[in-house]
């Protein structure tokens, strides 16, 4: 039996390349918007695509038999609480954006200054706008879900 330390350290990891890997086959499989900062190109073809998915799915089952051998426990997660720490993730990138903050790594003219920042506070407040959203979202899901959403509603 391992120790729950050993336990935890596992779990995270594999939870960690479980939902990369999602993302990854979400990727191959869906039409998604395409990136605004980068250009995209498609360099697989079909039957690359195809063989590709098929290994990802592959990595799943092996890392669901992994977790069943060493009989780690399924943690549940509520959506609510994934979106909440993800947009807290992109707050902390998008804070580090601004002009105040980009001084770090030379003076920034006051014109630029002001022309990020401008963008940047408006990406910021939409964070916001997303985390109030994701904050008071379930209070008609809890009136239909029960006891699942008030589980979700002490995680925050």
């Amino acid at each position: 039996m391992l120790h729950r330390n050993h336990e935890r350290v596992i779990a995270a990891g594999l939870s960690t390349i479980e939902r990369r890997v999602i993302d990854m086959i979400v990727e191959l499989r869906q039409n998604f918007p395409r990136p605004t900062l980068r250009s995209v190109g498609i360099d697989l073809n079909e039957a690359s695509k195809t063989e590709l998915y098929h290994v990802l799915m592959d990595l799943l089952s092996r890392i669901d038999v992994t977790r069943k051998a060493m009989e780690l426990p399924i943690q549940d997660e509520s959506l609510r609480w994934r979106l909440i720490t993800g947009l807290a993730e992109i707050m902390t990138i998008a804070e580090d954006l601004k002009a105040e903050r980009l001084n770090a790594y030379g003076q920034i003219a006051d014109d630029d200054g002001k022309l990020v920042n401008g963008h940047i506070h408006t990406i910021v407040a939409l964070i916001d706008l997303a985390r109030a959203v994701a904050n008071n979202g379930n209070a008609d899901v809890a009136q239909t879900n029960g006891s699942n959403s008030n589980r979700a509603s002490t995680m925050s």
